[in-house]
C-alpha cells in the first residue's frame, strides 16, 4: 500500500499539476498569436465514407445535431452528402430546422492556430436572427450548429458571426475571444 502512495505522489501528482498548467500570457500575446492563420485544406474531415452503397461512389456520412425539444438535449442524425462542405453541411442545418431557411452562408474558414488548435469560422447573414426562441433553445440551436461544425471538419473550436460581428442577442453576446469548444460536447 505505501508503494502504492509513493507512486502516487512521485508520478501521477506531478503530471496532473503539469497537465492543468496556468497561462501567464497577456490578452494582447493571445490574440495575436491567433491572428497567425495556416489554413486547414479543404478536405479536412473525419468523416468515412459510405461504404454500405457502390465503392465507386463518393458519399460522406456527416452527422447533423439538432435539438430534442422535449428533453433539451441534442440529437444527431446522420446524413448523406456527396461531398463535405461548409455549404453542404449549413444547407442540412435548414433542412432540420435548425437554421432559418432565409439564412445564407456568408462564410466559412478554418484555420490552425499558433497553439495548433484548428479553428473554424462561421459567418451568417442577418436573417440568422430571424427566430424566436426562449434562451434555453437559443442556446441549443447555437450548440447544435457548433456540433455539426465541430465534429464534421474536426475542428477544436468555432466562432459564429452574423454579418461579421460578434453574435449578439438579446440573451446572447460573444465577446472577441468567445468559442465554442470541442472539449465542450465530449
Amino acid at each position: 500500500m505505501l508503494k502504492k502512495i509513493i507512486v502516487i505522489f512521485t508520478f501521477i501528482i506531478p503530471f496532473l499539476a503539469l497537465c492543468s498548467g496556468c497561462s501567464n500570457i497577456p490578452d494582447s500575446a493571445k490574440e495575436a498569436s491567433i491572428t497567425s492563420k495556416i489554413p486547414i485544406s479543404s478536405n479536412v474531415s473525419n468523416n468515412k465514407k459510405d461504404t454500405s452503397k457502390n465503392n465507386e461512389s463518393n458519399n460522406i456520412i456527416a452527422t447533423i445535431y439538432t435539438s430534442d425539444i422535449d428533453s433539451e438535449n441534442l440529437i444527431n442524425k446522420k446524413v448523406t452528402l456527396k461531398e463535405l462542405t461548409a455549404e453542404s453541411i449549413f444547407e442540412e442545418l435548414k433542412n432540420c430546422d435548425v437554421v432559418t431557411k432565409g439564412t445564407k452562408l456568408n462564410k466559412f474558414e478554418s484555420y490552425i492556430d499558433s497553439s495548433n488548435n484548428s479553428v473554424g469560422v462561421i459567418n451568417f447573414s442577418k436573417e440568422f436572427y430571424d427566430f424566436n426562441l426562449g434562451s434555453s433553445f437559443e442556446v441549443m440551436m447555437l450548440d447544435s450548429i457548433a456540433k455539426t461544425y465541430i465534429e464534421n471538419f474536426n475542428l477544436d473550436k468555432l466562432k459564429i458571426l452574423v454579418d461579421g460581428q460578434e453574435y449578439e442577442s438579446g440573451h446572447i453576446l460573444f465577446q472577441k475571444d468567445d468559442y465554442f469548444m470541442k472539449e465542450s460536447f465530449n
